[in-house]
C-alpha cells in the first residue's frame, strides 16, 4: 500500500512526463493500464481521481485515447442500453491483451438520439427556393405581366402539420449510424481485430433497428395527400399558420418576391456581390473592441450573411380554389406577401453576444423609461390585468372634449406598420445615451445579468467590476457599442437571391436587437407622454405595448380623443395604425379584452371557434397535430402543449365561466381533430388542476352549456397507450 501511494503522488507530480514518456516508448501502453490498476488501489477517491486523469493525458499522448468525447448517434429503435449491453458482450474481444482498456471506454463514449427530420424540413424550403433566383429573369418582364403572376390564380392552399416524423428517413439514419461507429473505432485507435470486434458488434443494431416498429399505414395515407415539391413546384408557407402552405410554380415564387423588393421605397438593390458584403460585415465586427475585452469574431464566408425569403399574408390570399379566385385583396400598394429576414445563419458567437448584450440593456430601460411596455408573453395578461385595475367606472362625458360617450369603456388597437423600418438609428442612440447618463448620474455603472435562467433578470451596479455566480457584468460602454455595431449599415445587407439588398433605415428586419430598438423609440416619448398628462393619467388611460402592438383603454374619453393620445405617444418619425376601435370587444394579442356592464373582462382568444362552427374549411390557426393513429402519435408533444395551455390560462387568471368556456374549446377542438376521449380527459386530469379536471369530468353538462360546440364532443375509443 505504501508503494501505491508514493506512485499515485509521483503520477501527479508535473515531474512526471519525461519518465512516463520514456517508460511508455520502452515498455509500451499496457504500461498505463497496468499502473491503472494499481492507481485504483489508492484509499483517498481525491488522488485516486487525480491519477486517473494524469494517466488519461498519458494515454491520449500515446495515441490510446480520444482527445473528446466520441458520439455515436443510434438509429431509431435503439437504446443506449442496448449499444451498451452488446459491447459489454464483446468487451473481451475488444480489448484484446489489456484487460483495463474497457475500464476508460463508458468515460469517453456516449450515445445520442438521431434528430429525426420533419415534413416542414422536407417540403417547405423557401430560402433554398430563394437562394437559386435570378434577378434578371425580373427585370426582363413588362409590367402588365408581373401585376397577372400577383394574383396568384395558380395558387392552391393546403393543411400539412410540419412535425411528424418524416417518412422514409430510417436507411438514412441507418447508414449515418454506421458511419458513426466506423469513426468512432478510429478515433479509439482500434486495430485489427480489436476494430474489428467494435464495428461488428455495434453493426447489427442498425440492421434490426426497425423490424419491430408497426407500419405506419395512417401517417403514409396523411402524408400521401399533400403534393412533394419538385424542380417546377415549391410549398410556401402562410405568415399566420406554420401548418398552411400555398403550392406555387418555383419560378413564379421567385419573380413574386423580387417584385415584393421592387415596389418598396424601404429598400434598395446595393451594387455589391454577396462576397463583397459578407467581407464588409465581417470587418465592421470584428474591428470593433470592447472595455471588457469580449471577443468579437466574425467570419468573411457569405454563408454567415442574413438571408431573406418571403411568405404568403393569410389576409391577402384566403379564398379557397374552388371559388375561382385565391387573390382577395383590394388594397392598392400594399403588399400581398411578407418580407422574412433569418439571422440563423449568422455565427452562434456573435448571436449570444448580441443576445446577451440586449438583455443587459433591456434591463437599464426597465428601471428608467419602459414606457408602455411589457417585456414578455408571459407575463403580458398579468401586466393588462394589473393596469386595467387602476381604472375607474366609465363616465358618461369624455374629459377632453365633453362630448357624451355613453358610459362605457373605449377601446383602441393600434399598431405601426413596418416599425422597424421607421425606426432611426440617430434617435436610438441619443436615447441610450441620455439612458446611460441617467443611469451613471445615479451611481451606476454596469449591469449584472442573470446567465443560468432563460427570464430576464438582474440589475445595475454601481461597481464597475463585480464578481457574481451565474452573472455577467456588463459595463455602460460595452452595451452602448453593441448598440452602435447593430445599426451599421453593414449589418443591414440582406442575400436576396442571387442579389444584396440594402435597408434604407431603421433596425435591421429579426436582427439579434431590434427588439431593444424599438424599446428605445417608443419607451422615452410614452414616459414624457405620461408625465405631460400628471399623476392623474393612469386614471384616465390603461395603455400596454408589445414590441409594436399597443392597446390602449379609457373609462372617460371617447375612442377619438384615444387616436390623438397614441399620435402624441409615439415619435414624429413612427406612424401607428388603428386596426381595432370598440367600446364593447377588441383582440390583443392572444388575448381579447370586453366591456361587460362597466365591466372589463380579459379572456382568451379562439381562433378556431369559425372552423368548430362550420363556417370556415379551415381553423384560422391549426395549434394541435390531427390525432392519426397510435403510432403516430406522440405522447411528449402532446403532454407538453397541454401543460403550455393550462400555464396560459393560469396567467390570463381564468376562472367559473370563463374557464369552463376555455376547457369546452379545448375538448371541442381535439374532438374535430379526432383525439379520443380517455385521452384528452387523462390529460386534463394530470396536468390541469383540480378546477380543469373537475369542468373535464363533466364534459355533457358543458357542451349543453356551450351550443356552438356541442357539434364537436371527442368520441369515446378504446384506451391509447399514454407514458408520463
Amino acid at each position: 500500500m505504501h508503494t501505491t501511494l508514493l506512485l499515485v503522488q509521483w503520477i501527479c507530480s508535473q515531474n512526471a512526463v519525461v519518465h512516463w514518456t520514456a517508460m511508455v516508448a520502452r515498455h509500451g501502453v499496457q504500461t498505463l493500464y497496468a499502473v491503472a490498476d494499481l492507481v485504483a488501489l489508492h484509499p483517498r477517491p481525491v488522488y485516486r481521481m487525480r491519477g486517473v486523469q494524469k494517466l488519461a493525458w498519458y494515454m491520449r499522448v500515446a495515441n490510446e485515447l480520444p482527445f473528446s468525447t466520441v458520439v455515436i448517434k443510434l438509429p431509431p429503435g435503439v437504446s443506449a442500453s442496448k449499444a451498451w449491453s452488446v459491447l459489454r458482450d464483446a468487451k473481451d474481444s475488444i480489448s484484446g491483451n489489456m484487460a483495463c482498456r474497457w475500464n476508460w471506454m463508458p468515460s469517453h463514449l456516449r450515445f445520442a438520439k438521431q434528430p429525426v427530420p420533419t415534413i416542414r424540413r422536407r417540403r417547405c424550403c423557401m430560402a433554398r427556393d430563394m437562394k437559386d433566383a435570378r434577378w434578371n429573369d425580373y427585370a426582363q418582364l413588362p409590367g402588365e405581366l408581373v401585376a397577372e403572376i400577383n394574383k396568384g390564380a395558380e395558387m392552391v392552399r393546403v393543411k400539412l402539420w410540419a412535425k411528424f416524423a418524416d417518412l422514409g428517413s430510417s436507411s438514412s439514419a441507418r447508414g449515418l449510424y454506421c458511419q458513426d461507429v466506423y469513426r468512432a473505432g478510429h478515433k479509439f485507435r482500434l486495430r485489427g481485430e480489436r476494430f474489428e470486434a467494435f464495428t461488428g458488434a455495434l453493426k447489427p443494431l442498425a440492421r434490426h433497428s426497425c423490424q419491430q416498429k408497426v407500419p405506419m399505414s395512417a401517417l403514409h395515407s396523411y402524408a400521401s395527400q399533400h403534393p412533394h415539391p419538385d424542380v417546377n413546384r415549391c410549398l410556401v408557407q402562410e405568415d399566420k399558420d406554420t401548418a398552411a402552405c400555398w403550392i406555387m410554380n418555383r419560378t413564379l415564387y421567385q419573380l413574386r418576391m423580387y417584385d415584393l423588393l421592387a415596389k418598396d421605397d424601404k429598400w434598395v438593390l446595393a451594387d455589391i456581390s454577396v462576397a463583397e458584403a459578407a467581407k464588409q460585415r465581417a470587418e465592421v465586427i470584428n474591428r470593433t473592441v470592447l472595455q471588457s475585452r469580449r471577443p468579437l469574431a466574425a467570419s468573411a464566408d457569405p454563408v454567415h450573411l442574413p438571408y431573406g425569403y418571403g411568405t404568403v399574408k393569410a389576409k391577402c390570399f384566403k379564398l379557397s380554389p374552388e371559388t375561382g379566385s385565391t387573390h382577395s385583396c383590394c388594397d392598392p400598394g400594399r403588399s400581398c406577401f411578407r418580407k422574412i429576414v433569418s439571422w440563423a445563419s449568422c455565427e452562434k458567437s456573435v448571436r449570444q453576444l448580441f443576445r446577451q448584450a440586449g438583455r443587459a440593456t433591456t434591463l437599464v430601460v426597465a428601471k428608467y423609461c419602459l414606457g408602455w411596455e411589457t417585456t414578455s408573453l408571459k407575463t403580458s395578461a398579468t401586466d393588462l390585468r394589473a393596469r386595467l385595475a387602476g381604472l375607474p367606472q366609465p363616465s358618461f362625458d369624455c374629459s377632453e372634449c365633453g362630448a357624451p360617450r355613453g358610459g362605457r369603456y373605449c377601446m383602441i388597437v393600434a399598431d405601426a406598420g413596418q416599425m422597424f423600418e421607421q425606426i432611426r438609428a440617430s434617435n436610438v442612440l441619443q436615447n441610450l445615451r441620455e439612458l446611460f447618463s441617467r443611469a451613471g448620474t445615479d451611481g451606476y455603472k454596469s449591469v449584472n445579468l442573470r446567465t443560468n435562467t432563460r427570464r430576464l433578470a438582474g440589475g445595475l451596479s454601481k461597481k464597475a467590476i463585480v464578481t457574481v455566480s451565474n452573472a455577467e457584468t456588463w459595463l455602460f460602454s460595452d452595451l452602448l457599442a453593441l448598440v452602435e455595431l447593430s445599426l451599421q449599415v453593414s449589418l443591414l445587407y440582406v442575400r436576396w437571391g442571387d442579389r444584396v439588398i440594402q435597408q434604407r433605415s431603421g433596425s435591421p428586419i429579426g436582427g439579434l436587437m431590434s427588439c431593444l430598438h424599438a424599446m428605445l423609440s417608443l419607451g422615452p416619448s410614452e414616459v414624457a407622454c405620461m408625465s405631460r398628462g400628471g399623476d392623474t393619467w393612469k386614471d384616465h388611460v390603461a395603455a400596454i405595448r408589445y414590441v409594436d402592438d399597443s392597446l390602449l383603454v379609457s373609462a372617460t374619453q371617447r375612442c377619438s380623443c384615444l387616436r390623438k393620445v397614441i399620435s402624441s405617444a409615439a415619435p414624429a418619425h413612427i406612424e401607428f395604425n388603428i386596426e381595432q376601435e370598440s367600446t364593447s370587444q377588441v383582440s390583443w394579442l392572444d388575448l381579447t379584452i370586453s366591456d361587460s356592464g362597466g365591466r372589463l373582462g380579459v379572456d382568451v382568444a379562439y381562433p378556431e371557434l369559425a372552423w368548430l362552427k362550420g363556417e370556415s374549411a379551415y381553423p384560422e390557426r391549426q395549434r394541435w397535430p390531427p390525432y392519426l393513429d397510435e403510432v403516430s402519435f406522440s405522447a411528449i408533444d402532446f403532454k407538453q402543449r397541454i401543460k403550455a395551455v393550462v400555464a396560459r390560462w393560469n396567467q390570463v387568471g381564468l376562472e367559473d365561466v370563463q374557464l369552463q368556456r376555455a376547457v369546452a374549446h379545448l375538448m371541442a377542438m381535439l374532438g374535430r381533430s379526432n383525439y379520443p376521449l380517455r385521452l384528452i380527459l387523462k390529460s386534463l386530469c394530470r396536468w390541469g388542476g383540480p378546477q380543469v379536471a373537475a369542468w373535464a369530468r363533466h364534459w355533457h353538462q358543458i357542451a349543453v352549456a356551450h351550443d356552438d360546440l356541442s357539434d364537436n364532443r371527442p368520441q369515446l375509443s378504446r384506451r391509447v397507450r399514454f407514458c408520463n
